[in-house]
């Protein structure tokens, strides 16, 4: 023990443990703009996107503006107010499964080659604007 006083009060070295060092912060890879914005279109919107209908659209290369998402929203209440549980929406060249009652778009496809849908029971047609 050290026989060092300060003010007449017994002081011992403090020891610290070896000293950690800082791991570097690892950056997340920047979303560009584009899908910034997309993002945001989508949590604004009413619809909802699961996961899968998310990783879908960009799968194949999907983009949908403003505009599509609220063509999408009026059809879907139209398959709403006919009692639909289960739809299809066919926007232009491009589909989408939705369930109607919690307003959640389930999977999307785009029709290059012939489809076979199942499990719905209602369509909506949306006609798309030009872009």
């Amino acid at each position: 023990m050290s026989s060092d006083f300060l003010h007449g009060i017994p002081v011992r070295p403090y020891v610290s443990g070896p000293s950690r060092q800082s791991k570097p912060v690892q950056s997340q890879p920047k979303e560009s703009f584009g899908g910034q914005f997309q993002k945001a279109l989508y949590e604004t919107s009413k619809l909802k996107f699961s996961a899968h209908a998310l990783q879908r659209l960009k799968q194949r290369g999907i983009e949908l503006n403003g505009k599509d998402l609220k063509n999408m929203e009026q059809a879907m209440n139209m398959l709403q107010e006919k009692g639909s549980k289960d739809g299809y929406l066919l926007y232009g060249n491009q589909g989408f499964v939705v369930n109607v009652p919690s307003h959640t778009v389930v999977t999307t496809m785009k029709h290059d080659e012939p489809t076979v849908i199942t499990n719905i029971d209602s369509v909506a047609i949306v006609p798309q604007l030009d872009r």
